[in-house]
């Protein structure tokens, strides 16, 4: 990054906290549909914020001081986001050894019978969700 005037860089800093503000409010909204695309975003929002540092410094001196301590504490909580961020959009397919009814495998895979619905919504092809035979592929959220 060349070196910016002091205009130039205020707008770059008010840039990199919209940027943070869209990618925290897109992970608090569950917006991104994986771990990969959350850490590409909060990846690049990351790498603009440190590419700032150094120019504050040189730009505002000891001025920028709490401008510093601001970003610094933006760039960390892009980092604790990538917790919040689930794969629970992920689906993996998954082959049946013995007939089970959609009840029974929401039970043994999330725990919860009523979540029988969520697989009879991915598996539209099915017609007696009570009866899959074996040998079905069936897909399901991985968590």
């Amino acid at each position: 990054m060349s070196a910016l005037t002091a205009t130039e860089l205020q707008a770059s800093i008010l840039e990199a906290l919209d940027a943070a503000d869209l990618v925290i409010a897109a992970a608090l909204a569950g917006e991104y549909s994986s771990v990969l695309e959350a850490e590409a975003a909060i990846g690049a929002t990351r790498a603009l914020i440190q590419a700032l540092l150094p120019q504050i410094s040189t730009v505002w001196g000891v001025r920028a001081n709490a401008t510093l301590v601001h970003l610094r504490a933006v760039a960390a909580r892009l980092l604790d986001l990538r917790e919040l961020v689930d794969d629970s959009g992920a689906t993996i397919e998954v082959t049946l050894d013995r007939e089970a009814s959609l009840v029974e495998l929401a039970v043994n895979w999330y725990g919860d019978w009523e979540r029988w619905t969520e697989l009879a919504d991915l598996n539209r092809r099915l017609s007696r969700p009570a009866r899959v035979p074996a040998g079905t592929t069936l897909v399901r959220y991985a968590q």
